[in-house]
């Protein structure tokens, strides 16, 4: 399943670093950690689930079943509360 985000999301990071998600419609955030923000920045950019996890089995040197596990529970996440859905 690829992912792409729903419409009304928009991205913010600040410049001390925080990053969330913020729904326009509901005005619901949901914050995010570097990873969580490369991800999103991925899906931005049009990468499949599959890039995703091997980029950051590369960028952040985890176990390729550890990064896969924790991606697709992570996406799952995003997509109950209606910031991303599948395309």
């Amino acid at each position: 399943m690829d992912y792409r985000l729903n419409n009304g999301i928009t991205v913010e990071k600040l410049d001390d670093g925080t990053s969330f998600l913020v729904s326009t419609e509901t005005g619901k955030i949901f914050m995010l950690n570097n990873m969580g923000y490369g991800i999103i920045e991925k899906i931005r950019c049009g990468l499949s689930t599959e890039e995703i996890i091997n980029s950051v089995f590369r960028e952040y040197n985890v176990e390729y079943l550890k990064a896969r596990e924790d991606i697709l529970r992570f996406l799952k996440v995003l997509e109950g509360e209606g910031h991303i859905i599948q395309c």
